[in-house]
């Protein structure tokens, strides 16, 4: 999405600017880190860590270092229909997208992805997440998924 984003902590904003994805630094406006996209694709920043998930075509979810601009994984979609957005948790350890036609939603748990990548040698270059208990989050205790042939909001009678 072309919209802009503001980090956090407000330090910068990620603004689309023609094939790039830039980050303005807000003490300065200076153009800090340009991160290549050919097609304006949705972004979401991570409330903390620094990290940017794009859409890359129908199936694909770059997860970026946003001081570099380094691919640190690529998620791939079961779902192939356009993204519509994305969001972190409030704590960073989930990715969630919803996918516009189809209506999906995907949910990766981005400390089970880091777990499996560190016992191949593949995790990337950043601290580690909290243990699953230290999040301080309420659980999640149930998604509802809709598809294209349910309504949004139940119909009575």
């Amino acid at each position: 999405s072309p919209t802009p984003m503001f980090e956090p902590d407000g330090s910068s904003l990620v603004i689309a600017c023609w094939s790039n994805y830039c980050s303005l630094e807000t003490n300065s406006w200076t153009v800090g880190t340009r991160i290549p996209w050919p097609d304006l694709a949705y972004i979401a920043i991570s409330h903390r860590g620094r990290l940017l998930a794009a859409a890359s075509g129908l199936r694909a979810i770059q997860l970026r270092d946003l001081n570099t601009g380094e691919v640190l994984a690529t998620l791939q979609s079961p779902v192939s229909s356009h993204l519509t957005a994305m969001a972190f948790s409030p704590d960073d350890t989930q990715l969630a997208v919803v996918h516009g036609r189809t209506r999906d939603l995907l949910v990766w748990d981005l400390r089970l992805l880091r777990e499996d990548l560190k016992k191949m040698g593949m995790d990337w270059s950043r601290a580690p997440y909290p243990p699953a208990g230290d999040a301080n989050l309420p659980p999640l205790s149930r998604i509802r998924v809709l598809t294209n042939s349910e309504p949004a909001i139940p119909r009575h009678g």
